[in-house]
């Protein structure tokens, strides 16, 4: 019959990059982000069921993500893609050198969702390939690999210990992630002194890289005790207390 409808042309295949996108549909903090860097981050919601001490709860959705990255409807190069175009950005000689917007600027997606304290199965996604291994590697505006960034944010021990054996099995590193340095020289090890770092997750660092308790790293050469005794007195917490005092305890009986 003439009044039959039309079948509509074919769709073209959907490329999620951040090419794709025009800054004004994904622009937040004026960068130009991928789907995929959104993905990773809007698994931080607030948590309102402690009226008094309200807290921040992660829930991601590995199955977005796993979609933005797998063909034929997502890119798995997106892994790779910086939080905004690199010719855009004032850039100096090594990442610590960028101007402007700091961590944000030239952050991965993997940078993002360890932001966010991941889970291992969210990670395997995100590093299961090539560019995801490059990823690792990568260095946001603060000279920050993923695996500081992971540490730093308090990531649990098995989604570092992920991070940390993903990046060992890989022929082409020659030293393991831990002994890499980021901001202000800091080891992973540094940024577990930091609060909000959980006594598996150091205690895993602290035994798979015992040396590191003598490195000095930041403009007053700080060792990782010296973090972790600010850290005891920034809460004012007695060191009496083994509970929170468990990283000096660790960081002592290592030494």
């Amino acid at each position: 019959p003439t009044d039959a409808p039309r079948p509509l042309p074919p769709r073209p295949p959907l490329v999620l990059s951040h090419v794709s996108f025009h800054c004004d549909r994904l622009r937040r903090h004026l960068h130009f982000n991928a789907a995929l860097h959104i993905a990773c981050r809007s698994s931080a919601m607030i948590s309102d069921d402690d009226e008094e001490d309200p807290g921040i709860v992660y829930r991601s959705d590995t199955e977005v993500v796993r979609l933005l990255v797998t063909p034929p409807l997502g890119d798995p190069e997106l892994v790779c893609a910086f939080s905004v175009k690199q010719e855009d950005g004032v850039r100096g000689e090594t990442p610590c050198e960028t101007y402007g917007e700091k961590e944000e600027v030239f952050s991965t997606p993997l940078h993002a969702a360890c932001e966010c304290r991941p889970s291992v199965e969210l990670l395997k996604v995100l590093v299961g390939g090539s560019e995801g291994r490059r990823a690792m590697a990568q260095r946001d505006g603060q000279g920050q690999m993923p695996i500081h960034v992971a540490v730093d944010f308090g990531a649990s021990e098995p989604a570092v210990r992920f991070l940390v054996e993903k990046w060992n099995r890989n022929p082409d590193r020659k030293k393991c992630s831990l002994n890499t340095t980021g901001l202000d020289d800091y080891l992973p090890l540094h940024f577990a002194c930091n609060p909000g770092v959980d006594e598996e997750t150091f205690t895993y660092i602290v035994r798979t890289r015992p040396d590191n308790i003598w490195e000095k790293a930041g403009d007053d050469f700080d060792l990782p005790i010296h973090l972790a005794v600010c850290d005891i007195e920034a809460r004012r917490v007695s060191t009496e207390s083994a509970t929170s005092a468990f990283k000096v305890k660790a960081l002592l009986n290592t030494a």
